[in-house]
């Protein structure tokens, strides 16, 4: 799992670091954004292929294997396949959050 935010990424188009962990070809992608509410926190579920998530506006924290990451407005976190994670949204400022699952090549 990597977790930066989109403040600390260098200039230019060199982000392979960061995406390293992600399939080298995608094939198919899904991308759903989500309105938390306070407090609200998702299901633990495994990630099939790889997901992205991106913290829009707001707050929460993402546990990873059992690691909890605080993540506030554009944090990046890439998860590789298999990481148990959920989303547990902020009291105070709830979270909206970009998640995108990859696919692989073959469907």
């Amino acid at each position: 799992m990597r977790h930066v935010s989109l403040h600390d990424l260098p200039d230019g188009n060199d982000q392979a670091e960061l995406l390293a962990n992600l399939p080298a070809t995608y094939g198919s992608y899904r991308a759903e954004v989500r309105f938390f509410a306070r407090e609200e926190a998702t299901e633990l579920e495994r990630a099939p292929n790889g997901v992205l998530l991106l913290v829009a506006q707001g707050s929460c924290v993402v546990r990873v294997d059992g690691i909890e990451y605080p993540a506030v407005r554009f944090d990046l976190l890439a998860l590789e396949s298999g990481e148990a994670f959920e989303i547990c949204a902020d009291e105070i400022d709830p979270a909206v959050v970009l998640r995108i699952d990859v696919g692989n090549s073959e469907g």
